[in-house]
């Protein structure tokens, strides 16, 4: 006897916030600008095969996970009488179990800046700050049961790539008093 299962997952995410070129932002406290993106992912599959004889048992699971979140601050002018953040997060738990083989793919970008020739006075602390906390498991086991024989495979990948930046380039002009 045999058995198979198949699981495919792909979830695709992103979230952008942005002061742009000529806007001119005057507050009299904080001025926050921030993205984040947020995904708990799972492609969890078995298979059980059992015979008197010769038992087989299959499965397969996938699980592609793309994150990108940017938070910025591009061109303009922003004068705040409290501080200013510009803050960029992914957060996600991306799991991928099978009783055969799996496959794990995360690809997140994860961005924070401050650049076009911005300007930025702050009375208060400036933050520009980019964050991932992905966390990714793939597992695979076997498992097949007979009375003469079993047969059974795992085999578990993981491709993950993870691009995460702060930066503050572009001509930007920051000031600061906190």
């Amino acid at each position: 006897a045999a058995g198979a299962a198949i699981a495919i997952v792909k979830s695709v995410n992103g979230a952008n916030a942005t002061i742009g070129p000529g806007a001119a932002i005057q507050a009299g406290n904080n001025v926050s600008v921030q993205s984040s993106t947020i995904e708990n992912l799972d492609a969890t599959t078995s298979g059980k095969g059992s015979s008197l004889l010769v038992g087989a048992a299959s499965a397969a699971g996938a699980a592609e996970l793309y994150l990108t979140s940017a938070a910025s601050i591009n061109g303009g002018t922003v004068n705040a009488g409290g501080s200013v953040a510009v803050i960029s997060e992914n957060e996600a738990e991306s799991t991928s179990q099978a009783t055969g083989a799996t496959l794990l793919k995360v690809g997140d970008n994860t961005t924070a800046k401050v650049t076009g020739g911005a300007v930025v006075n702050a009375a208060g602390d400036i933050d520009v700050r980019a964050e991932d906390q992905t966390q990714a498991e793939a597992a695979a086991g076997a498992a097949a049961i007979g009375a003469i024989g079993g047969i059974g495979l795992g085999l578990a990948v993981e491709d993950i790539t993870k691009h995460t930046e702060a930066a503050v380039e572009g001509g930007a002009v920051l000031r600061a008093d906190g």
